[in-house]
């Protein structure tokens, strides 16, 4: 229904919602099929909060850590010739039909 009303969206989601995706996107990074990949993380700052308020804090400081500061990250996307976007290009690109 997207698709026939002419709504960009990505062509394939990686998410897990246990915390920690390091290793997970490397793979997904390794893989990467032609077209739109949304990959899922969650980033957080850490904090004196972020940290009471789960065990999990650690692997959500270091998906910040990856999406800010990794340079195998960065190196493995070099290397798939993928195309970092965000949001804002695929909306422009609907807007622009």
């Amino acid at each position: 229904l997207a698709e026939e009303e002419g709504i960009w969206f990505p062509d394939h989601f990686d998410h897990d919602w246990r915390a920690g995706s390091r290793e997970r996107v490397y793979d997904a990074i390794r893989s990467l099929r032609p077209g739109v990949t949304e990959i899922h993380v969650q980033p957080v700052i850490d904090t004196p909060e972020v940290r009471a308020i789960t065990d999990a804090a650690p692997l959500w400081i270091d998906d910040h850590e990856l999406v800010t500061a990794d340079a195998t990250l960065r190196t493995l996307l070099a290397e798939s010739g993928a195309t970092p976007i965000g949001y804002r290009t695929l909306r422009d690109a609907m807007r622009a039909g």
